[in-house]
C-alpha cells in the first residue's frame, strides 16, 4: 500500500476533502455518436497494420460518414480525425483534406495536435514533428491574437513536447480570461516543467489545478520523482512534499505511481511495499488505517 502522506504548415477532482479520486486517467474523452457497430468497423479499418487509407478510401470513410444525418460538412472531417489512433494516420486525412481544398478549421486542427502527444507513446517525435507543432502554432496566433479556450488547450497539450514549451504560459493564460484549464493542459505544462526544472513554477501551476478541481495524471507525479532522483540531495524532502501534497489534496496515487516507488533504488534508503486493505481500511502491512473514501454517485 502506498499512503498518500506521502502535439507543415496547414493552409470534477474534489468534492470535499474527505472525498478522493484517483490519478491517472483524464476525464475528458471523446464522444461519437455514430452507431456502435458503424463505429467499430471504422475504427477497425483506421488500425490496419498495412498503413494509412489512400484517397479513394478516405473519400469513401468522409461519405459515409456524411451519410448519417447528424453530420455535416462542418463537423465530418473533426469526426474522422478523431477516429485516428496514431499521427501518421491523421496526418493522411489531412494532406487528403488539403488535396481537395478544404479548409481546416479550428476543431480539425484540434484533433491533429492531439494526435502529436497520442505518438509521443510510441517513441517520442522527431525534430520535423516539433516544428509542424511550432508552425501551427505561429499560423493560429498570426491569424487569431487571441484563441478560443479549446484551441489553446490542445497547442498546450502539443507545444510541450517542443523546445518551444515556454510559448505554452500564454496560452494558459488566454484560456484563463473566460475559464478554467482542463486537467490534461494542466498536466502536460507542469510535467515540462519539472523535466526542465522550472520546480517552482510547477509546483505553483500544481496548487492552482487542485484548487480549480482538476486532476493531475501519472506523468506529472512520475516527473516529480524523476526530478527526485536528480536532486539526490534533497531525495527525501522532495518525495515528502509530493505525498504530503497528494494527502492534503486528497488524491490517491495510481498503481503506476507505486511501482515507480517500489523500483526506486535502493541507495535511496526508501521502502514500498504492495498491501491489502481490510474493509475497515487498515493496513495489512503497516497496521493503519486510512480515512474513509466517499465515492460520489
Amino acid at each position: 500500500m502506498f499512503r498518500p502522506f506521502l502535439f507543415r504548415r496547414l493552409g470534477p477532482l474534489l468534492l470535499e476533502a474527505t472525498h478522493r479520486r484517483y490519478a491517472g486517467a483524464h476525464q475528458r474523452m471523446v464522444q461519437f455518436r455514430l452507431p456502435a457497430e458503424r463505429l467499430n468497423d471504422l475504427k477497425e479499418r483506421l488500425s490496419k497494420g498495412d498503413g494509412p487509407p489512400g484517397e479513394s478510401e478516405w473519400n469513401e470513410i468522409r461519405r459515409s460518414i456524411l451519410d448519417e444525418r447528424r453530420f455535416t460538412s462542418t463537423n465530418v472531417d473533426s469526426t474522422v480525425l478523431g477516429l485516428c489512433r496514431d499521427l501518421t494516420t491523421g496526418k493522411s486525412y489531412v494532406e487528403f483534406l488539403r488535396s481537395k481544398g478544404i479548409a481546416l478549421n479550428l476543431a480539425i486542427v484540434g484533433k491533429l495536435l492531439r494526435l502529436y502527444r497520442i505518438q509521443t507513446g510510441g517513441g517520442g517525435l522527431s525534430g520535423v514533428d516539433q516544428e509542424e507543432i511550432v508552425k501551427i502554432y505561429e499560423d493560429l496566433r498570426a491569424s487569431n491574437p487571441v484563441l478560443d479556450g479549446n484551441t489553446c488547450e490542445h497547442l498546450i497539450v502539443a507545444l510541450t513536447l517542443t523546445e518551444r514549451w515556454r510559448l505554452s504560459f500564454d496560452l494558459l493564460d488566454m484560456i484563463k480570461l473566460a475559464g478554467t484549464p482542463d486537467s490534461l493542459t494542466y498536466s502536460c505544462l507542469i510535467e515540462r516543467c519539472f523535466q526542465e526544472g522550472e520546480i517552482e513554477i510547477g509546483w505553483r501551476l500544481l496548487e492552482e489545478q487542485a484548487a480549480n478541481k482538476r486532476l493531475p495524471n501519472d506523468e506529472v507525479f512520475l516527473a516529480w520523482l524523476n526530478h527526485c532522483r536528480k536532486d539526490r540531495g534533497n531525495f527525501r524532502s522532495n518525495l515528502e512534499k509530493m505525498l504530503s501534497f497528494t494527502n492534503a489534496k486528497a488524491i490517491f496515487l495510481s498503481k503506476r505511481i507505486g511501482a515507480a516507488l517500489r523500483e526506486l533504488p535502493p541507495e535511496f534508503n526508501l521502502q514500498a511495499v504492495e498491501a491489502r486493505m481490510t474493509d475497515s481500511g487498515k493496513c495489512s502491512h503497516c497496521k493503519s488505517t486510512l480515512a474513509s473514501i466517499v465515492v460520489p454517485e
